[in-house]
């Protein structure tokens, strides 16, 4: 893998397709200090000042049909297990984010470049100032790893997932892993698709990697949508019934700059 470290740039993802039409069939590895245009899922900005860890991979493919869904997860598998080694207890929001408690650590975000490559975007707040609703590791650990330090850690556990995952997609210990990691699993959630939001009981996950939704009319499979967590409140304390509301995003900082 040959590595290229920048200061401030747009994103690491623009940087690393432009470096993969120049080595089409090398991994490369992208990194900056800060980037004025990183993004997420849906075009929403990722602010990403210095002090976190932004950086970006190209993985040639062999061959076509990568399951788009599951490839976030797998990413999200191993930056979830850098930060729950470094004592750090997270957990993976389908389908592409780590959170601590309700708020984001990190994000990933895999864009396919004409079926011959991907890139790997990874977003992870270490010492940067966050807002409330996001989370850095500089709040959990009084003495957290350097950025680069958090780089390498991701880096070398996506490089023994990943090959694994593009040979045999998702496998056994893959799908445990994310059973274990999964976010509000057994809860009730909402996901939104558009103008459509389908509720129930959050399941898991599929071979595919789409999240699978327990609802009164049968499972309901996702490759895609918003997922919210229901919140249970007391409408009539005489009868003790529920109804569920749902709780606000924890990734109000992504800023939408188009549908």
């Amino acid at each position: 893998m040959i590595r290229f470290d920048y200061g401030t740039v747009t994103s690491t993802s623009d940087i690393a397709g432009r470096l993969h039409r120049l080595n089409p069939f090398q991994e490369l590895l992208v990194t900056a200090t800060s980037q004025t245009r990183g993004r997420g899922r849906s075009g929403r900005l990722w602010q990403s000042p210095v002090g976190g860890a932004w950086f970006s991979i190209v993985c040639p493919l062999d061959r076509a049909g990568v399951e788009a869904t599951a490839l976030p997860l797998v990413v999200g598998l191993a930056v979830r297990g850098v930060i729950e080694g470094l004592g750090v207890p997270s957990a993976i929001k389908w389908p592409n984010d780590v959170l601590v408690g309700d708020h984001k650590l990190a994000g990933v975000l895999c864009e396919n470049l004409n079926g011959r490559a991907v890139v790997i975007g990874v977003g992870i707040n270490v010492t940067n100032p966050v807002q409330d609703q996001w989370a850095s590791l500089a709040q959990h650990l009084p003495d957290p790893p350097t950025v680069s330090d958090v780089i390498s850690m991701c880096v070398g556990r996506i490089e023994k997932l990943l090959p694994v995952f593009l040979q045999h997609g998702l496998t056994e210990d893959m799908r445990e892993g994310l059973a274990r990691a999964l976010a509000w699993r057994g809860e009730a959630v909402s996901v939104e698709r558009g103008e459509h939001t389908s509720t129930g009981t959050l399941a898991g996950i599929d071979q595919q990697g789409r999240l699978v939704l327990d609802t009164k009319q049968g499972a309901l499979k996702f490759e895609g949508g918003e997922v919210r967590r229901l919140r249970p409140v007391v409408v009539n304390c005489s009868t003790s019934s529920l109804e569920f509301k749902k709780e606000s995003p924890t990734w109000a900082r992504e800023k939408a700059t188009h549908d």
